[in-house]
C-alpha cells in the first residue's frame, strides 16, 4: 500500500491558509519552523538557500515549493518544563520572557 502525504509543517501551512506565493508561516511544535511558500525554484537559488541553512523541498500543494528554517524552541521549552515543572516560578518566568 502506498500513501502520499505532506510534511507536518507544510500541511499545517495549507490548513492555515498560508500556502500562497510569498506566504510565511511560523509553525511551532518540538521544532519551530518558519516556512515560505514559493513557485518552483531554479537550482542556483536552491543551492544558495541550502548553503544559508534553509531546507528546500516540495510543498504539500502541487506545483509549490517551500523554504524552511528551523529552530529547536519547543525542545528547549520542554527542557525547562522537565527541569523545573509546569507549576514552578522558573517555568512561568521563561514563558513571560518568551512573550507567551
Amino acid at each position: 500500500m502506498l500513501a502520499v502525504g505532506g510534511h507536518d509543517h507544510a500541511a499545517a501551512a495549507v490548513g492555515a491558509g498560508a500556502a500562497g506565493e510569498g506566504d510565511v508561516l511560523d509553525s511551532c511544535g518540538t521544532a519551530e519552523a518558519i516556512l515560505r511558500a514559493t513557485a518552483p525554484l531554479d537550482p542556483d537559488t536552491v543551492r544558495r538557500a541550502v548553503a544559508d541553512g534553509f531546507t528546500v523541498g516540495r510543498h504539500a500543494l502541487p506545483g509549490r515549493y517551500v523554504l524552511q528554517g528551523a529552530f529547536w524552541s519547543g525542545e528547549q521549552l520542554q527542557a525547562v518544563i522537565e527541569a523545573f515543572g509546569e507549576d514552578s516560578p522558573e517555568f512561568a518566568a521563561e514563558l513571560e520572557k518568551a512573550g507567551a
